[in-house]
């Protein structure tokens, strides 16, 4: 009878440690702001905030008023990392307290891999409405005091603005849109070996999947969302093993 209660508690407290482990202690959400280009002016800055789901209730922790707009947060460790217009930003995920910041012109997404932080990057001058052009639009900074390890230039890498990043076996897709310069949106996938740091491919999505604006990754294949010329939009499907692409409107 002892031996059988004790295995009963041990159940029981597996269970509550399991239960445990899956309770989601806060969640972090980053508020893009709203910044009036034709007025060159800020309506709302972007806000970092925090969540509660035990108590329901929502607190913002910072307020990026230097800021034009955000566009990326990514946790890692005890630490989140914000790309936000022209700044690497860099907070401790418990007291919310900021760490550190470096100045990226063009940050738009970010992964970590290795403890590198892995930055696309990509603007456009909002009086010529023209693309402002980088020598490189990816580059890694290290995530311990966010300075720069290394750049991907467009000799080596991708010649027009990156956007959003996936990390699979330690190869890095990136979305290249140069969605900035109007009537010439690309629609291509690159591909870099993290272990290397070389540019090994690049995929072309095809003429109605030009302007990938946001990718996930599902099993075998990444999904890209594309805005094509913005009269309308579709849905390219990569395969990973293969490379092979698929498009629909």
């Amino acid at each position: 009878m002892k031996a059988r209660l004790f295995v009963l508690l041990f159940v029981f407290f597996q269970i509550i440690v399991v239960k445990a482990q899956e309770y989601v202690h806060q969640v972090i959400v980053l508020n893009e702001g709203y910044f009036d280009y034709t007025l060159n002016q800020a309506v709302e800055p972007p806000t970092i905030g925090v969540y509660n789901p035990s108590t329901q209730s929502y607190i913002d922790i910072d307020t990026l008023y230097s800021a034009r707009f955000a566009s990326d947060l990514v946790i890692y460790g005890d630490y989140f990392y914000v790309a936000a217009d022209n700044m690497l930003y860099k907070y401790d995920k418990n007291s919310y307290n900021l760490l550190g910041t470096q100045q990226v012109d063009g940050i738009r997404n970010i992964a970590v891999w290795n403890d590198k932080i892995i930055v696309s990057r990509g603007d456009y001058d909002n009086i010529t409405f023209m693309p402002i052009l980088f020598d490189s639009y990816l580059h890694l900074y290290n995530v311990s005091d966010l300075s720069l390890y290394s750049h991907i230039d467009t000799v080596n890498g991708p010649k027009w603005a990156t956007q959003n990043l996936i990390i699979y076996n330690d190869k890095l897709y990136v979305a290249i849109n140069n969605a900035y310069e109007w009537g010439n949106e690309k629609g291509i996938i690159g591909i870099l070996d993290l272990n290397t740091l070389s540019y090994i491919n690049e995929i072309d999505l095809g003429l109605n999947g030009v302007n990938p604006d946001n990718m996930m990754k599902s099993g075998d294949h990444i999904y890209t969302i594309n805005n094509k010329d913005w009269s309308g939009s579709s849905i390219s499907q990569l395969s990973l093993l293969n490379n092979s692409v698929s498009t629909i409107d």
